[in-house]
């Protein structure tokens, strides 16, 4: 690969918090008289009222590809299951991710290799299945004068390290047969790609979306050059991430994943679209005709364990391996790797009905 230089690193973080309650209170059959049905009810009514929700906080990028999280919590899916979820919003889930390693955060998402690089130096991490994926979600942003493939040999090309953009391009290098030592690799958090194209300190920005679409408005002449479902080349997946919390106790974890499955299936609805438009467009900052597109045209939220899972990883470490990474070297058997970093049965315990 070629020269390899890093340009900004910084994250934007915004973190809420709500605590809930759940009450309710009821009454059995047989007659109560006077004052001890009253007294009844309040006893009763405070016993369940008091019951606290287990707390579960969600690492969320600000991108579509979380929109399942998102209405998940707002819509309070997760209270039938004994959960207030939160979130802690991020630029990228790369960057959230790291919340969750540290244990700031339960449950995060995003590509392949940005948990793998980071399960790989250590972190407790683990892969509890698949939300949401697309192939229209990343794509390749270039000048008017960028037309063919080929065109992107001798260019300065911006990414975000560690996310699907490095599988990307990667893979779309070996696809058309390209040059790389003629190609710059530069590292841009995604936030910041805009910017450094218009000021020319990168030719081409390997970019998902919202980010995308506001570049496209932002940097006059601009268009996308393709995008990563494109012939089937490389889909991108949110996987989802738990933390060590959720791991240590399944039955939690299990009801997280029953709330997620609700928020999935919610956004899903088109009976719904309206509202989740509303909802997420709050959330990303967005109008509400661009989330609606990004939940109907562009992604697809279903959670589930796919055939691919394992396969989709080995894809992430044979190009994480083009950049020398040195953590690589300490896995000796990936097999054993795998079955401490791959945890089906999370799921499976959650919805055997998947399997």
């Amino acid at each position: 690969m070629g020269e390899i230089d890093n340009i900004g690193s910084g994250l934007s973080r915004v973190l809420t918090r709500r605590q809930w309650l759940m009450g309710a209170a009821a009454v059995g059959g047989g007659a109560v008289l006077g004052g001890g049905l009253l007294e009844a009810c309040a006893t009763q009514a405070s016993s369940i009222g008091s019951t606290k929700l287990d707390e579960v906080t969600f690492a969320v990028g600000a991108d579509p590809g979380y929109f399942h999280y998102i209405v998940a919590i707002k819509k309070q899916l997760l209270k039938p299951y004994g959960i207030n979820g939160t979130s802690s919003f991020f630029s990228t889930g790369s960057d959230a991710l790291d919340s969750v390693l540290t244990g700031t955060s339960d449950v995060g998402g995003g590509g392949e290799l940005s948990s793998l690089v980071r399960r790989l130096k250590g972190g407790k991490i683990y892969t509890v299945g698949r939300g949401a994926h697309s192939g229209k979600h990343l794509g390749i942003v270039v000048h008017a004068n960028v037309k063919t493939p080929s065109d992107l040999e001798g260019k300065k090309i911006g990414l975000q390290f560690g996310t699907s953009a490095q599988n990307y391009i990667q893979l779309y290098q070996q696809e058309y047969a390209l040059n790389a030592s003629k190609m710059q690799i530069i590292n841009v958090d995604a936030a910041s790609q805009a910017a450094a194209l218009s000021r020319g300190d990168i030719d081409v920005s390997v970019i998902w979306e919202p980010w995308r679409d506001k570049m496209l408005q932002i940097v006059p002449g601009t268009h996308v050059l393709a995008l990563s479902g494109d012939n089937g080349l490389y889909p991108v997946n949110i996987d989802m991430y738990f933390g060590q919390r959720l791991i240590n106790n399944q039955d939690l974890g299990a009801r997280a994943l029953k709330g997620i499955i609700a928020g999935a299936k919610w956004i899903s609805d088109p009976a719904n679209i309206a509202e989740a438009s509303a909802i997420t467009s709050a959330a990303i900052k967005v109008d509400a005709a661009t989330a609606k597109s990004y939940i109907q045209k562009i992604w697809t939220y279903n959670v589930e364990w796919p055939g691919d899972m394992q396969s989709m990883f080995d894809v992430a470490v044979t190009f994480d391996k083009t950049l020398k990474d040195k953590s690589l070297d300490q896995v000796t058997n990936w097999n054993t790797f795998y079955a401490d970093f791959l945890r089906p049965d999370e799921l499976k315990k959650a919805a055997p009905y998947l399997f």
